[in-house]
């Protein structure tokens, strides 16, 4: 009876976790659809203009339900919007907002040390997660106009295909990336810590390899195209 109760238990707290969990994905999707609407192209904010509805109606179930997760996620995501529109120059500055709110996500629900560790986590996870994508956009958002930090220091297509670019971006990345792991150690897990620990690193890793992969394609199809052109002339 008892490992009946036991057990009854510990599908009610997967259920709850998995309820959790989704409502996460969702609040988290909703203030990003507002984001596009904000400042995304006509087709782009004509499609989520379409999603807003359903996901609005989805949206307010999971804040009744997550109303600290909402609040932290909104307040984020209005910080975040007021540092880009300041156009700072600041990689610090410029990831602290998404830091904060994967900091919340991940410490929501804990108390003492264990939400302090997971705090840190979330946080250094979200600044990683901003870098990455900073630098995985960056020759759109030079085309386009678009915010971006390191548009300071890397203004035009030209600044970028040197090997300049590829050392910052990459020193940044490791560093953050390091600090992710080390407060990824400091974590307790009950089980499948190793697994995952493997998840994010490995993951962490895969995803940084592939967006370098794809500039250094990028960077050597250029180069060929400007070989084949410079030949074309030499005949």
């Amino acid at each position: 009876r008892d490992r009946l109760r036991s057990r009854g238990l510990g599908d009610v707290y997967k259920r709850q976790e998995l309820e959790r969990s989704a409502d996460v994905v969702i609040i988290v999707s909703y203030y990003k659809l507002l984001d596009d609407i904000a400042d995304g192209g006509f087709f782009k904010r004509l499609a989520c203009r379409l999603i807003k509805p359903a996901l609005s109606l989805m949206h307010k179930k999971a804040a009744r339900r997550q109303e600290m997760l909402d609040r932290a996620v909104a307040a984020a995501m209005e910080e975040q919007q007021k540092i880009e529109k300041s156009g700072t120059a600041s990689l610090d500055e410029a990831a602290d907002s998404s830091g904060k709110m994967l900091a919340a996500i991940f410490s929501q629900g804990y108390y003492g040390e264990d939400k302090i560790q997971l705090w840190r986590f979330g946080y250094l996870l979200g600044r990683w997660i901003y870098l990455l994508d900073a630098v995985d956009d960056i020759e759109k958002d030079i085309k386009s106009g678009s915010y971006n930090p390191l548009k300071a220091k890397f203004p035009d297509a030209n600044s970028l295909s040197g090997d300049e670019f590829r050392k910052f971006a990459k020193e940044r990345l490791d560093l953050t990336a390091g600090e992710t792991a080390n407060a990824l150690n400091g974590l307790k897990f009950n089980r499948f810590g190793d697994i995952i620990e493997n998840v994010v690193c490995d993951g962490m890793f895969a995803s940084q390899t592939e967006v370098f992969r794809k500039k250094e394609g990028v960077k050597n199809e250029k180069e060929s195209v400007l070989g084949s052109r410079s030949t074309g002339h030499g005949e």
